[in-house]
């Protein structure tokens, strides 16, 4: 039981690093900020990560899981107090996460219209989600809080959903190719090296992990102009057509 638990966290802390990555490109793309300097630092810290949530059985980043509420088990840093856990926690909760609030709250005041619609509900959703997040890392350091705000994490889906339907936050298709790149890109970029360490091959799993999960942005953003220039030509040239039309 307790060796299943601790898989599966660091199958969270994983797709958790790599979900705040990609969240963060979302925003910064969505408000064109051009942060070239600050996506490579994400990304670096995400890939450094991956290495040790793998590496020596985690030792060196969860550290260890404990028995809690009487229910499950849960990470908690206080066993180890792992320093490279620590500065991950600061660098992506005490100072990305703000920036980027901050950056949507000042397009927030200077935009107008279904813009300034979009933006609001992307802080409402980005809130939503990370105040689900909050119980669980007052366990992480010792503090335990059940996890009741979990539930927030399924709330902003729907929240961003609806800010995509009523207020075209994305074109739905660009929104749907991106998705399935996704799912394919990073089944590749996770699904490969799980498949080595469950054969037995744990350090070539570990090494292709760190190669893939630096590459997998790299190769997803690839894949993902290319997609979005053939969708946006398939626009311009229908509305090239409506104007050959209009002007007949």
């Amino acid at each position: 039981m307790y060796q299943t638990a601790f898989f599966w966290w660091k199958m969270c802390y994983v797709v958790m690093t790599l979900g705040f990555a990609f969240y963060a490109h979302f925003i910064f793309s969505f408000l064109q900020i051009k942060r070239k300097m600050v996506l490579i630092f994400i990304y670096v810290i995400a890939s450094i990560a991956y290495f040790f949530v793998w590496f020596d059985n985690s030792k060196y980043f969860l550290g260890d899981i404990v028995y809690v509420f009487n229910q499950f088990y849960w990470h908690d840093w206080t066993v180890n107090k792992n320093p490279f856990f620590l500065c991950y926690y600061i660098c992506f909760f005490g100072l990305i996460l703000p920036y980027i609030f901050i950056e949507l709250i000042k397009a927030f005041t200077k935009s107008r219209g279904v813009l300034r619609n979009q933006i609001k509900y992307i802080i409402v959703g980005s809130l939503a989600g990370w105040i689900g997040c909050a119980t669980q890392y007052t366990t992480d350091f010792g503090l335990h809080l059940y996890p009741h705000t979990n539930i927030f994490v399924a709330i902003y889906p729907f929240i961003f959903a609806y800010a995509i339907v009523k207020y075209r936050l994305m074109d739905i298709r660009l929104a749907m190719s991106n998705a399935v790149i996704f799912v394919f890109v990073y089944s590749l970029v996770l699904g490969f090296p799980l498949y080595l360490y469950f054969i037995g091959f744990r350090f070539a799993a570990l090494m292709t992990m760190l190669i893939l999960a630096s590459a997998g942005p790299f190769i997803y953003n690839f894949i993902q102009r290319r997609a979005e220039e053939k969708i946006l030509e398939e626009e311009r040239y229908y509305q090239k057509t409506v104007r050959a039309l209009a002007r007949g």
